[in-house]
């Protein structure tokens, strides 16, 4: 503690015996108000102690004030199906054409929805989050959604897994916890060979497995899933399961 110089301190008891004088207040010297200080301390405390059993709490007892429980907020209804949506993983497997017809064929008793797109066509993209909502939309048992990527360009250092990374990370950004699959034959091959057309295609599968209809531009203007495609899975999901569109 840093020492006051003797001049100082004589001063400050100057100071002091001045005040007390014109106030008249006896005045205890440098002893004496070292034994007052103590004194006042001890008298607010006591000050500070009565007051609090005047509030009603008992002598020589702390008062303490419990915590409110707190009690969780309710959650929406619809949070929990979000959440069950986040927590789903969004996958994309690699497969070929022919094992993508057998995968539809497997669906016997259904109705399935194919999209062929890419992330090299800004149509498709654009129009994929319908697709998503569209799985959604009904029950799994009555209408099978797939995503068949044609990302995959056969040239140069491409592989078909790099293709499916870049393919996976759109996928994951729509939330498309559908079936997604990624073709291993070059994207141009399919579309000259398989499809006869350019992308976006979608295809729709009746119940029995056999093609329903299909949306490309063949149809002689761009196709959208509000104006063709989810009017058309509507009513084959009345006809077949007599379901109305939710």
């Amino acid at each position: 503690m840093k020492q006051s110089p003797p001049g100082r301190v004589w001063k400050r008891g100057i100071q002091r015996s001045r005040i007390c004088q014109n106030a008249d207040i006896p005045h205890f010297g440098k002893c004496g108000y070292r034994v007052l200080k103590p004194c006042l301390v001890l008298s607010l405390f006591v000050a500070v102690v009565g007051c609090g059993e005047s509030a009603g709490t008992a002598p020589g007892v702390t008062g303490t004030v419990e915590p409110t429980p707190q009690t969780d907020a309710a959650e929406p209804e619809d949070s929990a199906s979000e959440a069950s949506t986040e927590t789903q993983k969004v996958d994309l497997e690699i497969c070929s054409y022919e094992e993508l017809l057998q995968r539809v064929a497997s669906h016997q008793g259904k109705i399935v929805v194919v999209d062929f797109w890419s992330t090299q066509c800004p149509p498709c993209m654009e129009e994929f989050p319908h697709l998503v909502a569209l799985s959604r939309k009904y029950p799994a048992d009555q209408v099978v959604c797939i995503s068949a990527s044609l990302d995959f360009e056969d040239f140069g250092a491409n592989t078909v897994e790099s293709a499916r990374e870049h393919a996976l990370e759109f996928l994951t950004q729509q939330q498309a916890t559908l079936t997604n699959v990624i073709l291993n034959v070059d994207s141009i091959v399919i579309q000259e060979t398989k499809l006869g057309t350019g992308i976006p295609v979608v295809v729709l599968y009746d119940t029995d497995g056999a093609e329903k209809s299909r949306f490309d531009e063949s149809l002689g203007e761009p196709f959208s899933y509000e104006k063709n495609v989810i009017p058309a899975v509507d009513q084959l999901v009345k006809e077949r399961f007599g379901t109305e569109a939710q």
